[in-house]
């Protein structure tokens, strides 16, 4: 079999070749040109969406970085601030109610010391008419003792009467009167007996004034107003003979 001899081909047809490719090349048709731009625009628009993702993160993470540092200043300078004033309005609580306890103690105290004062008041003035007639009756009976001091046959007698009158009334009497009215008449009866025998001066002294003071024991206790102004103190009469 006999192999053609393969032609060289002429250089001239090599360049229309190339340069028919090169024209080829350089003119595209309409679809190819619309595909093409298509994707050109895709390719902007990615790069666009790019920059403007990273500058959202970029101001993103300034937005972190500033509430961050609020938040740090917050703690630092609010917070404390914000516990001190906390515990300040917590003591000023707790202080006023320490004051309302004790104002209301103290009311409470007042009102029982009144609520007693009352009460002894009362008592002093249940029965104030017996009382006052009662008191009477008891300067009328230390009269009587007193005249009778010097009398031995009758000093024993009024004594007794003395006695039996304070067993019967001495509830009414004011406790000073009541203690002042018994020694009266317990002393009454050896006062006579003391001047006779010449005894001690002292103990003479004592005795009368036991016996004498009763009356005006009995006026302070009753202390009554005076009607026309201050009036003279009762006057005891005093022994002409003996005594103090």
């Amino acid at each position: 079999m006999v192999v053609p001899e393969v032609q060289e081909v002429p250089t001239r047809l090599v360049h229309a070749r190339d340069e028919a490719f090169r024209r080829w090349r350089g003119s595209t048709s309409p679809r190819e040109s619309a595909v093409s731009g298509l994707w050109d625009e895709d390719y902007a628009e990615d790069e666009g969406l790019g920059d403007h993702m990273e500058k959202a993160i970029l101001v993103l993470q300034g937005i972190m970085v500033l509430g961050i540092g609020a938040l740090v200043l917050f703690i630092r300078n609010y917070l404390p601030t914000y516990a001190a004033e906390k515990g300040r309005n917590l003591a000023t609580k707790e202080d006023i109610a320490k004051i309302t306890d004790e104002v209301e103690r103290v009311k409470h105290g007042y009102t029982e010391i009144k609520s007693q004062i009352d009460r002894k008041h009362q008592l002093r003035m249940a029965a104030l008419d017996k009382r006052l007639e009662v008191h009477q009756q008891a300067y009328w009976e230390w009269v009587k003792l007193l005249r009778t001091v010097y009398e031995p046959k009758e000093v024993f007698a009024a004594a007794a009467v003395a006695q039996e009158w304070w067993m019967q009334n001495c509830l009414y009497l004011e406790p000073e009167v009541r203690a002042a009215f018994r020694a009266a008449y317990m002393v009454a009866t050896d006062h006579h007996r003391l001047v006779n025998d010449h005894g001690s001066v002292a103990l003479v002294q004592d005795s009368w004034k036991t016996i004498s003071q009763v009356g005006d024991v009995l006026v302070r206790a009753v202390a009554l107003p005076p009607i026309a102004g201050e009036g003279e103190g009762i006057a005891t009469t005093k022994p002409s003979s003996g005594g103090a």
